[in-house]
């Protein structure tokens, strides 16, 4: 039966706090220029109201640009539940299975720009642990994370800001209500940047963001375990499987504004409009090792063994950014890989052999000082270099800009900002990565 064979734990804990922020100066459109501005006025309202006059340029003429001083406080919390069953099922296996929740909530502002941001981790651990004699033994263990971020960024009425609707603003026509993080009739502008930079003076921007992130982690591990009179000898393997999912919506929207006769007659120095394709990707890693630890003498004992590891290539869902072949030091080798070509190729060869040895002087004396040392290879992953080639390689955007322009945009002047994401490419940071990408590696 299960008497004082099953055990079960269960914890909260839970934070909140309301923070304050001293006061900064920070740039707004000035009075004058919110009465001058042909048509510009309701964008430049959503600003906070100046608390102090229209400031110089380098020629002393009127910027367009004042300050604002304000102060505020905002929220944030942030809870953890965790529960844990123990349970010895057999003489010889015990077995456990943990959950753990941390939801979390913090406000960030900018201006009259409020960001309410959540993040959701969630892990489900289950290990099983069996003794199968006094020289064998066996840990088998199962692990599901998942990270959720969501981010909304929206216009308030801080310091005296009338909200807008930058979408009607800019000209956008995708402004339907939202039904399941989209627009009901078109796709969701992900970010909308009103952007004022002034030479000499500084720069300041109202914006509307939204951002709906996810990364999913599958581990399973083993590890065996033989024991002998001098030896320890221990061998497993690692399967890790990483799926980023990215819903952060399909463009961004920036007028931008240099000068301030181009805010007083409403014609924006340039206009431009970034897509993005959302391309959620899986990356499998694997892993395995042998190891030993010799027991020489009493005093003197060595640990030597090898782990082997493998970067999968990530596997997109829809086409994948293509890569650049060729050499650096040489731009005329470059070239662009084929349309549906892997990242890189998946390297067998990453073996990491390590030693250590551990010595004590002083045996006779129940080992008070023991000496350490140790070399080895230490590979890392390939993450790094798979999310920034997914978010930011050729084939993955689109852009596109017009200048001097008036908000809002018409529906001609809009639709033909837009494009797709094939050739001729317009927007990308070329990576280049070798065809058998090597692991990165340290030697300590």
């Amino acid at each position: 039966n299960g008497h004082d064979r099953t055990f079960f734990f269960g914890d909260y804990e839970g934070y909140r706090v309301r923070q304050p922020f001293a006061a900064r100066m920070e740039y707004v459109p000035s009075l004058a220029l919110r009465n001058e501005s042909a048509g510009l006025e309701p964008l430049l309202n959503a600003f906070p109201t100046p608390t102090g006059p229209e400031l110089a340029d380098r020629t002393g003429n009127p910027s367009g640009l004042a300050q604002f001083v304000g102060t505020y406080s905002l929220p944030g919390d942030a809870n953890t539940v965790s529960a844990r069953v123990d349970s010895k099922l057999f003489s010889k296996s015990h077995v456990f299975l943990r959950y753990n929740e941390t939801p979390s909530q913090a406000e960030f502002r900018q201006l009259s720009s409020l960001t309410q941001s959540t993040v959701n981790s969630r892990t489900f651990t289950f290990s099983i642990n069996t003794q199968f004699s006094n020289w064998i033994s066996n840990r088998l263990r199962a692990n599901y994370a998942r990270d959720k971020t969501q981010g909304f960024t929206n216009l308030d009425s801080y310091g005296g800001a009338v909200p807008v609707n930058l979408d009607k603003a800019f000209g956008n026509p995708n402004t339907g209500p939202y039904v399941g993080g989209l627009y009901t009739n078109g796709p969701i502008s992900s970010l909308e940047d009103a952007y004022i930079r002034i030479p000499g003076i500084g720069s300041t921007s109202l914006i509307k963001n939204y951002a709906n992130n996810e990364l999913l982690q599958w581990d399973g591990t083993d590890d065996l375990t033989l024991q002998s009179r001098n030896h320890t000898l221990r061998a497993g393997f690692d399967i890790r499987i990483l799926n980023s999912s990215i819903e952060d919506g399909t463009i961004e929207l920036e007028p931008a504004f240099y000068t301030r006769n181009a805010l007083a007659e409403n014609l924006a120095s340039n206009f431009s409009y970034q897509s993005f394709n959302d391309n959620d990707f899986t990356l499998p890693q694997y892993s395995a090792y042998i190891q030993d630890h010799w027991h020489i003498v009493p005093s003197l004992s060595l640990s030597y063994g090898v782990r082997w590891q493998m970067n999968a290539p990530p596997a997109y869902q829809e086409t994948a950014p293509r890569p650049l072949r060729g050499r650096i030091s040489s731009p005329s080798t470059l070239t662009l890989a084929n349309e549906g070509a892997t990242q890189w190729e998946s390297d067998w060869r990453n073996f990491a052999p390590r030693l250590g040895v551990a010595w004590s002087p002083d045996s006779a004396n129940n080992n008070r000082m023991i000496l350490h040392a140790g070399v080895g290879i230490f590979y890392g992953t390939t993450n790094a270099v798979a999310i920034h080639s997914s978010n930011s390689g050729i084939g993955s955007g689109f852009f596109n800009e017009i200048k001097n322009v008036a908000l809002p945009l018409t529906l001609d002047e809009f639709s033909n900002l837009q494009g797709g994401y094939g050739l001729p490419y317009t927007y990308a940071v070329g990576d280049i990565i070798p065809s058998h990408l090597q692991l990165p590696y340290t030697l300590q």
